[in-house]
């Protein structure tokens, strides 16, 4: 019995440890943001996306599919996080503005 629950136990984390990664890292982000998500948890389709909104380059972390409900943090270029979009409620304002709406897509950077 203690060895049927040790593999479980071992599979489990090795499922763990393979959907969740770290995340790549554009050569063009600024060095603060690199800092800010060279830890950050993802998924095999996780991408970090930049935007120009509201007059700004902003960049956009999404983590990828495998973290249910999970939001999708805005950076602007000093690191501030503006908005978090996505999540349980699905929130897609940022800025007072629909973000996805707004912004224009410049580049993305993934796995």
């Amino acid at each position: 019995m203690k060895k049927l629950l040790l593999g479980f136990f071992l599979a489990g984390l090795a499922f763990s440890l393979s959907s969740c990664r770290r995340v790549k890292l554009c050569d063009d982000m600024p060095a603060c943001l690199k800092e800010v998500l060279k830890d950050a948890p993802r998924c095999k389709d996780a991408s970090v996306d930049a935007y120009l909104f509201q007059g700004q380059k902003v960049y956009v972390y999404k983590p990828g599919s495998c973290i249910y409900d999970g939001t999708e943090d805005v950076y602007d270029e000093d690191c501030q996080l503006i908005c978090r979009l996505g999540g349980l409620v699905g929130n897609i304002d940022c800025e007072n503005e629909i973000f996805y709406e707004e912004a224009e897509f410049i580049s993305s950077c993934k796995q």
